[in-house]
């Protein structure tokens, strides 16, 4: 019984930091869903080991992990309310991915501070241009069977994080069904409702979500999302004004 509510409540759970990296995604901005959660590094086929190597960690992190609120500071080097033309400004190339009624959606291979394990970000601007959504997805994690790599890159990160945030909420548990074997990690956290590998924490100005992602069997990616507060929230909802007047009148 027990394990029956935990898997219940992990597939909520699951199916709310899905939608977005965090917090549900609703109305017309359902259809950006592939871009916020289930994009793949494209250029993620090599073993993350490799990149690892060539950063020292301690100092990647410092430059890349914000370690204070400075005025609307967001996260590796960008901060909220930017345009995409102040973004370009500093050297980043964006690519337009997608355009709801309220979001623009763009992907970036690099932005002024990155991780040493970067894959792609994608920048999503709310409707009148402002940056208020950040998403970070690592390299793939390759030939990593019983999910080693991904486990150690991934308490690295929350370590990092625990020292310049609050730790809000956490939940990594897997094998609640289907695939509950050691060697098949990826494989259950891919699979809705069998796993979730995710932190939550919380700075002045956003929330921040590091989650482990699965691809299949032997492979994944971390992703961090970063949220504008109260921004976020305000530009999801936001809407085109309707002016509605009597029959009479609009006639």
């Amino acid at each position: 019984m027990k394990r029956a509510c935990l898997a219940a409540i992990v597939f909520f759970i699951f199916c709310t930091v899905t939608l977005t990296g965090g917090e549900e995604l609703v109305g017309e901005t359902e259809s950006v869903e592939v871009i916020f959660s289930e994009s793949i590094p494209k250029e993620a086929e090599t073993d993350t080991n490799s990149i690892e190597t060539t950063v020292d960690d301690s100092d990647e992190q410092n430059e890349s992990v914000e370690s204070e609120d400075n005025g609307r500071m967001a996260i590796f080097g960008l901060s909220w309310g930017m345009t995409p033309t102040e973004v370009k400004e500093l050297g980043t190339r964006l690519k337009p991915e997608k355009k709801t009624d309220n979001l623009y959606i763009y992907s970036a291979n690099s932005l002024p501070n990155n991780l040493k394990d970067t894959g792609s970000y994608t920048l999503v601007f709310s409707k009148d241009g402002k940056l208020v959504k950040i998403i970070m997805l690592s390299k793939k994690f390759i030939n990593d069977i019983y999910g080693d790599q991904g486990r150690s890159r991934f308490e690295e990160l929350a370590l990092e994080l625990s020292h310049k945030y609050q730790e809000i909420s956490s939940i990594m548990e897997t094998g609640i069904k289907a695939y509950d074997s050691e060697d098949e990690f990826y494989q259950c956290l891919a699979y809705p409702g069998c796993g979730l590998w995710v932190k939550k924490f919380r700075g002045e100005n956003k929330d921040i979500f590091l989650q482990m992602n699965g691809i299949k069997k032997g492979e994944g990616y971390i992703s961090i999302t970063v949220e504008a507060v109260p921004e976020w929230d305000f530009a999801r909802e936001a809407k085109d004004s309707i002016i509605v007047v009597d029959d009479a009148d609009a006639l």
